[in-house]
């Protein structure tokens, strides 16, 4: 007995050999019976090609020269790609989109954070990631900072996103993912398979508008999709689009543009790593555009946002890290975003202060009933022309913002159960890991720059404790160097700037100073905090005619996304011969 296996490659070699047969046109198969059922179809097989092969005027017998049969095989079996292009849905203005059902009545937005910043992880404390910060900045400002409006949603790593009794309160929900990438399409990185259901039923039933902020998520369906075609069915039914390339630019800066033509600047340093996704749209409405050419063959900007309604509700997604908008222009853009999302909407509260029921009753006439005479309405008093003009505003406030610098640095470190010493002491010393100077003032790149230096003081580091302390130069070193800062505006942020840290990455040492030549400090793990900040000066122009002289302050700002730690999991068994530990980060803070 044959195998299925055997019989396939009976099938297969059946049909190899038929080939010649057909593609000469010798009616072999015709003149011997079929002895078996697998010739039989072998006969069937070559009786149908050769009545294609064959004009119906000349004689079944006679071979059709091949030449014949390749324009009519070009006309009935176009190309697939072309055919394809022709079908496609064109994009159709924002405006002719029909309204999504809850768009009427005030916004209600739930921002749901899934940037896997420090609050996503379990058990982590509350700081806000840059992205964090101004999602949230965005969405209070545009419900007119009522803060019954709007609610945020935190998502764990490693678990989906809020269930839909969770969204359907809301009419608008905004989800992002920050700069965070990478994993398969059932990856709970980003959207995934479960939350992308959950999407549909909110659009669905809810009707209400879902905008996605994440290059990566495309970027995760890229196995078997091209810019051409994608089979991820939710791009093609919920999304409008029809294929994409995925992070086609990070790193760098980039701009986009809207539909009315204005244009935005993406920054390179901003509150996240900086990406670009385009896409292919399949009925989808264009968003904002940039001029990326992801198959290098692009003749105009390509769509990196796409809007396209869905049974009743409205799906947006956005390709590009649109927290990294130029501060001054991201008040504008995320307008244009939410308008793209729910249809136009006036700003909250705009209206009402402008036209109060006083001013509509003075320009209403009055209504006269017939055969009753009233009284002639009084006249107003004129109004008074002032003989001074309007005095400017007396202390209008003006900022200059400087550099990002380097603040305070603290550091943790966990001892194991190793520890064998009396007391004993230390020095810890954190570096930007290149482009300090040499003895003539040259920068070079491999050399190091000390931040801070902090002392152990003279003490026993017991069996698995925490010793914490802050790293400064000297006790106060900050507050000197705030106070020299403000009498002699930036002198030395140019060494102490976030960018240089960035760009060198950080280098910390911990150096043991044993008591004993047989002492020993066992460093299980080290945790280090650091925090950047900027300064910022706040003038308050004087008025001559009121008295008020011109004042500066210089205020203290802190700097999206920190504080932030960085933890090292590297344990070290430090003693008389072994005193430093070096521990490095890359150019985003992450242990190397």
């Amino acid at each position: 007995m044959k195998s299925p296996r055997s019989l396939g490659w009976l099938r297969c070699g059946a049909t190899f050999l038929a080939g010649p047969i057909i593609a000469s046109g010798v009616m072999a198969a015709d003149t011997s019976p079929p002895t078996t059922p697998l010739g039989g179809l072998v006969k069937k097989f070559t009786e149908k090609r050769t009545a294609q092969a064959v004009p119906a005027t000349q004689p079944v017998a006679q071979p059709v020269a091949r030449p014949v049969a390749q324009p009519i095989a070009t006309a009935v079996n176009p190309d697939p790609a072309a055919k394809k292009a022709a079908t496609r849905k064109p994009s159709p203005p924002l405006a002719s989109l029909p309204a999504p059902k809850a768009a009427s009545g005030p916004l209600r937005i739930l921002i749901v954070d899934d940037d896997w910043s420090d609050n996503n992880r379990p058990g982590s404390d509350a700081r806000l990631s840059g992205s964090d910060e101004i999602f949230r900045a965005l969405v209070a400002a545009a419900v007119g900072d009522e803060a019954s409006a709007w609610s945020a949603e935190i998502v764990e790593t490693y678990k989906h996103g809020p269930a839909f009794e969770r969204l359907r309160d809301f009419n608008v929900v905004l989800w992002y993912t920050g700069g965070s990438y990478g994993g398969g399409s059932d990856n709970v990185a980003v959207l995934s398979i479960e939350d992308e259901k959950t999407v549909r039923r909110y659009l669905q039933e809810a009707g209400g508008s879902f905008i996605l902020v994440s290059p990566g998520y495309v970027n995760n369906l890229s196995y078997g999709s091209s810019w051409t075609e994608s089979a991820h069915p939710f791009l093609k039914d919920v999304a409008g689009i029809a294929g994409f390339s995925g992070l086609v630019q990070r790193f760098d800066a980039g701009k986009v543009r809207a539909p009315d033509g204005s244009s935005f600047t993406v920054m390179q340093k901003g509150a996240a790593e900086p990406q670009f996704s385009a896409v292919n749209p399949d009925g989808a409405a264009i968003v904002f555009t940039s001029s990326l050419d992801p198959l290098k063959t692009a003749k105009e900007p390509v769509p990196v946002a796409v809007a396209h309604p869905f049974a009743g509700g409205r799906f947006v997604y956005v390709g590009f890290t649109f927290e990294n908008v130029a501060e001054e222009e991201r008040a504008k853009a995320f307008k244009l975003l939410l308008d793209a999302a729910t249809g136009p909407r006036a700003a909250p509260g705009a209206a009402a202060p402008r036209v109060t029921p006083t001013v509509v009753q003075r320009k209403t006439p009055p209504q006269r009933i017939v055969g009753v005479v009233e009284p002639a309405p009084p006249v107003p008093p004129p109004v008074p022309t002032p003989t001074v003009p309007e005095a400017e505003e007396p202390n209008p406030k003006l900022t200059f913002t400087g550099l990002t610098y380097f603040k305070t640095a603290k550091i943790k470190i966990f001892t194991g159960n190793d520890n064998k010493e009396a007391p004993s002491t230390g020095i810890i010393e954190l570096l930007v890991n290149g482009g300090g100077r040499d003895g003539d003032g040259v920068t070079d790149p491999n050399r190091p720059e000390q931040l801070a230096r902090g002392f152990v003081p003279n003490q026993e580091f017991r069996v698995n404790s925490t010793y914490e302390s802050v790293i400064e130069h000297t006790p106060g070193a900050r507050k000197k160097q705030y106070e020299y800062i403000k009498a002699n505006t930036w002198a030395e942020q140019d060494r102490i700037t976030l960018e240089r840290c960035q760009h060198y990455g950080l280098r910390l040492e911990i150096t043991y100073e044993p008591n004993f030549v047989l002492d020993a400090w066992k460093i299980d793990r080290v945790e280090l905090e650091i925090d950047f900040g900027f300064w910022e000066w706040w003038l308050y122009r004087g008025n001559r005619e009121l008295g008020t002289q011109t004042q500066r302050y210089l205020v203290s700002k802190p700097a999206p996304g920190f504080p932030r730690v960085i933890s090292f999991n590297r344990s070290a068994l430090l003693n008389d011969a072994n005193k430093k530990l070096v521990l490095l980060t890359d150019g985003f803070f992450f242990p190397k």
